[in-house]
């Protein structure tokens, strides 16, 4: 979602111990100055998905916690068709 929203990977580096930092620091290189691209909801949906533990991550409470985030406000889920179901 970051990468669709900001058009970089979230914890971006050239050493793969480097990316492993950035993820347990949450040290999100490519937001700086890219905030004013995207929706509040949308930059509250990514850091919410980006929370570094799993009790307090969006999502954790169940599918439903996602779909009732602001950024899918107009969202219809039940006009949504999946393939192959």
């Amino acid at each position: 979602m970051h990468e669709f929203l900001y058009g970089r990977q979230p914890f971006a580096a050239k050493l793969t111990v480097k990316i492993l930092n950035n993820i347990l620091s949450k040290k999100i290189n490519s937001n700086t100055g890219f905030n004013d691209m995207v929706s509040e909801e949308a930059s509250d949906f990514v850091n919410r998905l980006l929370t570094l533990s799993p009790e307090k991550r969006l999502g954790y409470g169940g599918v439903e916690e996602v779909k009732n985030h602001s950024f899918f406000t107009d969202v219809d889920w039940n006009k949504l068709r999946f393939a192959g179901l």
